[in-house]
Order: C-alpha cells, then sequence, then structure tokens
C-alpha cells in the first residue's frame, strides 16, 4: 500500500464538478478519494442538489483557497489536515482552521474545543474504514482486527518500511534508533528508502506494504512527531497486518477510546528503551508469550461504536455544511 501524501495535485474535480480537491494527495482521482464516496455513500449530494464542495489540504500552495473563493464564490469549503500543523513544514496551513481562509469546516487529528467549525477526524480513520460501511460493517470491521489467528507462516521478526531521508529528519532518526535498538536482538528487514536493506517489498509484493508485512512479527511505525491526539495511519497499518506495533505517538496515549494499549510496544525516545527491548527479546525466547501478545484484543470493547459515532457527526456536519 502506498503512502497516498507522498505528492499532491494542486486541484482535483470530480467528473459532474460538484466536489473539487485542493492540495491534496495525488494517485487518486477525485471520484476514488475517500471524501466523495462518503458524500455520496451518505446520500448528502443527493440531499443537497444544488451544493457544491471543496476540500482542502496541505500538499500545495496555501493561497489557493483565497484564489479559488474568487473564482467560486458559492461553493462550501472544507479543510482536512492528515498532518501535525506544529511541524514547521505544515504550520502555515494554520491560517485554515475554523473559518480562516474562507473555510466553513476543519478536520483534523486535535481534541474538539467545542468550536463549532471544527471536528476531531483523525487520517487513519480513511485507511481503515470504507467509506460506505455502516454500523453493523464497522462491527464486524473492528472484530476481524482485534481478534486475529497466528499462523506458523509468521517466521520474521520485524520490518521497517520508511520513505525518510536524512538524519536532519526527526523522523529518520527516531527510526534509526528503534532499528539499532532492535539489532541487538535480531535482524531488522528495511523495505524503505531509511536504512534500506531488501528490495523483498518491490520485486515480491508490488509495493503492497500489508501483505509484505504479514510475515513479520513486530513492524517499526512511530509517527514522525509527537504531539496529543497526533495518530495517522501507522499502528493501523500494524494491526491490519497482524504485526505487534512499536510506536511512538500521540504522548504515548494513541486513540485510547479505540487501541489497546496491552497490545502495543511504545517506544520513549530519550531514555534507553531498555524496558520495551528486554520485553521483545523475552517474547522472542518463548513463544507462549508471544502468543498471549498476540492474542490480546487490539482493540477496546467500544471501538467499532466510537468509530461508527464519528462518521454518524462527519455526516450530521456535512449536511450542515451544505445547507
Amino acid at each position: 500500500m502506498k503512502n497516498p501524501f507522498a505528492t499532491s495535485k494542486s486541484c482535483i474535480t470530480t467528473a459532474d464538478g460538484r466536489v473539487r480537491y485542493l492540495n491534496f494527495w495525488d494517485g487518486q482521482t477525485a471520484e476514488e478519494i475517500w471524501f466523495t464516496a462518503f458524500l455520496r455513500a451518505r446520500g448528502l449530494m443527493d440531499r443537497h442538489p444544488r451544493r457544491r464542495i471543496v476540500f482542502v489540504s496541505v500538499l500545495g500552495n496555501r493561497r489557493l483557497p483565497q484564489i479559488d473563493r474568487l473564482l467560486h464564490p458559492f461553493c462550501r469549503r472544507l479543510f482536512f489536515t492528515g498532518e501535525n500543523l506544529r511541524n514547521p513544514s505544515f504550520a502555515p496551513y494554520t491560517d485554515h482552521m475554523k473559518g480562516r481562509s474562507g473555510i466553513t469546516l476543519s478536520l483534523g487529528f486535535e481534541a474538539e474545543d467545542g468550536d463549532p467549525r471544527y471536528m476531531r477526524f483523525p487520517l487513519w480513520i480513511l485507511e481503515l474504514v470504507p467509506p460506505d460501511a455502516d454500523r453493523n460493517a464497522i462491527r464486524n470491521l473492528c472484530q476481524r482486527l482485534s481478534l486475529q489467528q497466528l499462523t506458523a507462516d509468521r517466521d520474521r521478526f520485524c520490518a521497517l518500511v520508511s520513505g525518510n531521508r536524512g538524519p536532519q529528519d526527526e523522523g529518520a532518526r527516531l527510526r534509526t534508533e528503534i532499528v539499532q535498538g532492535l539489532e541487538s536482538i535480531a535482524h531488522v528487514d528495511c523495505a524503505g528508502r531509511l536504512l534500506h536493506n531488501t528490495d523483498e517489498l518491490q520485486q515480491h509484493y508490488q509495493d503492497d506494504k500489508l501483505r509484505f508485512l504479514r510475515r513479520y512479527r513486530y513492524f517499526v511505525c512511530p509517527e514522525n512527531s509527537d504531539a496529543p491526539g497526533y495518530v495517522t495511519e501507522k499502528p493501523f497499518h500494524a494491526l491490519m497486518s497482524g504485526c505487534i506495533p512499536i510506536y511512538r505517538g500521540s504522548l504515548g496515549s494513541p486513540e485510547p477510546e479505540i487501541l489497546n494499549p496491552d497490545a502495543l510496544l511504545l517506544w520513549h525516545p530519550g531514555t534507553d528503551n531498555r524496558q520495551v527491548l528486554d520485553r521483545i527479546a523475552d517474547l522472542e525466547r518463548n513463544p507462549n508469550a508471544y502468543r498471549d501478545l498476540f492474542l490480546t484484543p487490539r482493540l477496546l470493547p467500544q471501538a467499532a461504536d466510537v468509530i461508527a459515532d464519528r462518521l454518524d457527526s462527519l455526516e450530521h456536519r456535512l449536511d450542515l455544511l451544505l445547507r
């Protein structure tokens, strides 16, 4: 699975011209982007047949929304970020939040503060939940994700798949630190640009990361930066592939209503992480202990309802936006 945030297009539009995306990711047409499918699955475009909506993100010229507003003054505008706006690379886009730059509704990862112009809607939902999923489908999805079977072909130690490049990059430094610690236990296969030592992901799995990971017991998947509530698709990719996540993010409390902390291995930069390394070494020596961890429910019992409620809330907010 390729990261859809790798590159961007300035402007793409659905065939009927009613849904437009500014500064979104490349690799998908406007018809294929999750939000388009959600609008249609929930009947929102049929309910409001005269409305047009523009989704704005952070992968292009931040002045584009103002220009677009001049050209299309009657469109409704929504800002979505899967990135941490506290990161200097994305900080200029904070002017898109909460009613600024012509934006009517903003979606991000930070906690809600009662502002009607903002809603928490983290990136991982787009990766995990099909846009047409109803509550029963979400419950079935969460049950499959939470309770998995340990098969004999999960016979490899640990993998890293990272596009981070140089030592000046915080994410690259962190991943290098984790891999170096794990190498004291066993070899780590690094299939991305960072610390690259295997071409198997590309040559045998055609860049399908989830298929590649299904043979590994652990997956190194920290966030590039640490901030309250900042959780991307990274720990969910680990769970979707059946790996135990070795994770850093959200100040050590990722999605506390959804993820079971007992099913994660948390890395703490700035410490020697001896405790987590000793635990992994013990798990590697003791297959029964690893099995017990693997069979620990990955999600909390209420996870499906929390996710379903979030999608229902998004439908409600979009309905208000389009009125």
